[in-house]
Order: C-alpha cells, then structure tokens, then sequence
C-alpha cells in the first residue's frame, strides 16, 4: 500500500467524505473567501473522516485534512490568524493562548484512524508521513526572525502581531511534531509545499 492507496481506501470506506479546496475546509474561508486565488488540489475532510469512524463514541480531535503528495502521506491542520486578529484587540497572552492546540493529539487520533482503515499496524513504516501546518497570515521567515526589532518598531501594527501569532504557533509545531517532517505554510504556499514534497 501506498500513499494514493491510503487516500482512496479513505475516500471508498466512507461514502459521505468528500473531497474539497483547503478553503472550503477552513470555516471562516468557507463562508468568505478572503483572497482570490483559486486552489486546484482537492483534500480529504478528516474531521468527517473522524466523526464517520468515531459514530457512537466520543468524538476526538483529528487532523482537518489529508493529501497524498508522491509516495508522501500529508496530515493538513489549518489554523487561521486573521479573524482572530480582525474581532479582537491583541495581546502577547490572547495569541499565546490562541495557539495552544493540540497538534500532536490532532495527529496521532488521525494516524490511529488511518491504521484502523487500512488494516495494517505498521502502515506508517511503509508509507512516510508528513504533518502541515497552515495558516492565512504570512510565515515569511523574515517576519518571524524580526518580531523583537518589530515590536519595538510598530507596537500596535497588525504585521507585529501576526509575527507573534507565527512565533506562537511555530513554536507549538516545533514543540510537538518532533518525529516525522514537518511545514509551515500559508494557505497560499500550500500546493507549490505539496508539489515540492511530492518530487523527494
């Protein structure tokens, strides 16, 4: 089994899943569209992946999509940044604690789901793994690399405070995936990550 046959045996087990733009998986993009660009990929919504094998039990926190990308198995989280930005006024402890998701839980119910699937204990020593976390803001490593000189610099403007929602939950990614590869994208970058992942 390979990674395309992992996302096909998803799709054929669960009738009701569907395939849709990483837009369409992100609420507040789902409603909205913010930009104009137009994503061609079409990606699994593990969250009704989740709730179809979890039917009678307590639901769990799963990843929001998945993607096969050459012989790579994608788990696709979306974090959004700007409406957060948007309806609140910003602090260092209000994004701090916006970013406290649990991304590697997230992950490992969603590789459990997926083992539970296809059957196969070891699946993830057959087919590599990678986990994406993916935002609306701008991740330019610059941004990051100079929150403290932006700080000092424009207190109160929102590029500032999207450094330090970068900072933030790259930090979490950092802290939690430590045992397979992982990104972090926005949502604009995340077809081009995905075409490069694919040519490994």
């Amino acid at each position: 089994m390979d990674a395309k046959d992992l996302y096909d045996l998803i799709l054929s087990t669960y009738p009701s899943v569907t395939e849709g733009a990483i837009c369409d998986l992100h609420k507040p993009c789902s409603r909205h569209r913010e930009c104009s660009i137009k994503l061609s990929n079409k990606y699994i919504d593990f969250d009704v992946v989740e709730t179809e094998f979890d039917r009678g039990r307590v639901s769990r926190p799963s990843v929001d999509a998945v993607k096969n990308a050459g012989h790579y198995f994608c788990f696709i989280e979306i974090k959004g940044w700007k409406k957060y930005l948007e309806w609140n006024t910003p602090s260092e402890k209000g994004i701090q604690k916006q970013a406290e998701y649990n991304l590697k839980g997230k992950l490992e119910t969603s590789e459990e789901i997926c083992v539970a699937i296809s059957g196969q204990s070891n699946i993830f020593r057959q087919i590599p793994e990678v986990f994406i976390l993916v935002t609306d803001i701008d991740v330019s490593e610059q941004g990051v690399e100079n929150f403290h000189f932006n700080m000092m610099a424009l207190a109160t403007t929102s590029s500032v405070w999207e450094s330090k929602c970068n900072t933030e939950l790259n930090s979490q990614l950092e802290q939690q995936i430590t045992t397979i590869p992982k990104y972090y994208v926005t949502c604009k970058q995340l077809e081009n990550k995905l075409n490069v992942i694919s040519r490994v």
